[in-house]
Order: C-alpha cells, then sequence, then structure tokens
C-alpha cells in the first residue's frame, strides 16, 4: 500500500498541534514564557518531524529522533527549560498531555468530517485539560488549607474544621500572639457566659469591610490535627461577631503563625 504525503500539510498540522502542546505545558506548569518563545519551538518541533520522515532513515532511528530529540528541541525553545530535570519533566507532562488529547479527539473521530471541526475539538482540548487543571488546584489547595482543630476549656471539648488564612495577620498588641478567630455561636457553645466575660479584652482589628474592637481570651489549649499534631497551650481567641462561613465549612480561621507559618 502506498501513501502520497504532502509535506506542507503535514508541517502545519504538526505546528497546530506542537504549539497547542507547548501552550498547555506552559499554562500549567506556569512557565514566565512569551507566546512567541513557544510558537517558535513549535515551529521548529514541525520543521524537524517533517525532515525526519522526509529523510530515508531506518524506523527505529526515526522513532528516537521524533520522541527524543525533537521533543527536547521544542522544550529548550518553546519552554525555555535549560536544566536535564527540568527538560525531562516538561516532556513527561508533554506526553501525558499528548494522551489526553489523542483520547479526547479518538472518542470524537466519528463525527470529525472536516478539518475545521478538528481542529476547533483540539483547541477545545485545550481548554477542558486547562480547566480541569485549574480545578485540581483549587480542591489541592482548599484541602491543604483545611485541617481539625480541637479547642479544650477544662472537660469541655469542641472539634471544630479551622480554615488556615494567611489573610489573618491579626496579633495582640500587648503580647504580640498571633491571634485565632473563631465565631460568637461557637464561644458561646463552649463557654458560659460567666466564663466568657473573666479575662476578656479588647484589641483593635481592620478588614476589607470594618474596623473597631475584638474581644479576645485566653483559652487551656488547642490542638491541630495534621500530618503532625500541633498542641498550642493558652492561645488567644478573638470572637468574631458575624458568621464564619456562609456554607458552614469551617468555624475557625486560624493564624498561620500559630501553626508555624505556610
Amino acid at each position: 500500500m502506498c501513501y502520497e504525503l504532502y509535506i506542507d500539510v503535514l508541517f502545519l498540522v504538526n505546528l497546530f498541534y506542537d504549539f497547542l502542546l507547548l501552550f498547555t505545558v506552559k499554562k500549567i506548569m506556569k512557565y514566565p514564557v512569551s507566546w512567541r518563545c513557544t510558537f517558535l519551538g513549535a515551529i521548529l518541533g514541525a520543521a524537524l518531524t517533517c525532515l525526519v520522515i522526509a529523510c530515508p532513515l531506518e524506523g527505529i532511528v526515526k522513532l528516537v529522533l521524533c520522541h527524543v530529540v525533537v521533543n527536547v528541541v521544542m522544550v529548550k525553545v518553546g519552554l525555555k527549560r535549560r536544566r536535564v530535570d527540568e527538560i525531562g519533566k516538561a516532556i513527561a507532562v508533554l506526553y501525558v498531555i499528548s494522551v489526553f488529547y489523542g483520547g479526547i479527539l479518538e472518542l470524537f473521530a466519528p463525527y470529525l468530517h472536516t478539518e475545521i471541526i478538528y481542529f476547533l475539538i483540539a483547541i477545545l482540548c485545550m481548554i477542558f485539560i486547562r480547566s480541569m487543571w485549574k480545578s485540581f488546584l483549587k480542591e489541592k489547595r482548599t484541602q491543604s488549607t483545611r485541617c481539625t482543630v480541637i479547642l479544650q476549656e477544662g472537660k469541655t471539648q469542641k472539634k471544630v474544621t479551622a480554615l488556615i488564612d494567611t489573610g489573618n495577620t491579626l496579633t495582640d498588641p500587648v503580647s504580640g500572639d498571633p491571634v485565632t478567630v473563631i465565631g460568637k455561636t461557637l464561644a458561646k457553645q463552649m463557654w458560659e457566659e460567666k466564663q466568657q466575660k473573666e479575662g476578656i479584652r479588647y484589641i483593635p482589628f481592620c478588614t476589607i469591610e470594618n474596623k473597631g474592637m475584638m474581644p479576645v481570651f485566653r483559652v487551656e489549649k488547642m490542638r491541630v490535627e495534621g500530618k503532625e499534631e500541633i498542641l498550642i497551650r493558652h492561645p488567644l481567641l478573638g470572637v468574631c461577631e458575624r458568621q464564619m462561613s456562609e456554607s458552614a465549612e469551617y468555624q475557625i480561621i486560624l493564624n498561620p503563625d500559630i501553626i508555624g507559618g505556610l
């Protein structure tokens, strides 16, 4: 069986997909590279692929050249990676994304009757992969900023979900201790009104929405659960008048300094 190959069509198709792949890797890995460099890498990748295919070489040689040499050149030029480990990592991500592209395009193959639709689906693939990656990172960040906290005062214990918020920089101007913010509802659940009034004082606070004076007091201890349990004795708690989370995802906002920062 004989196939007729148009080198100009091969070049344009490879240029399109090489650019999409490099651009997707660039966005996912957050490489500080201009789109011009990425486009130049795609041009070199497409040109070298055409050159390898056109040369009368053994199949195994062409395979190595296409999957090793061409990819290394694309990554070095298009993504500005220099070190061997960086190049290897970028190529690995490139192949993983290629598998996703191939699977999605294969799924829609029966419906792709024209090149325009094929290219359009490929672009939608890139958007879909980027969106999925962003969702994954968002979920990962959400999980990494949530933890379980156990508050204890005497025999009373309360196990709640806490948010580790880098925006919470509230500290006691007297002692310099970081302040953990809890909701008024939680404070009422743990301590009777008489107990709350004992040892309470006020410190100034300021947020984007408002500013004022916040009541603060110390409790016996607080345990922060995670990979390693952190025990804080006599932590300083500040009571927030409004609800901590509209969806009740967390009941405490931790100052990162209290667990060593983020």
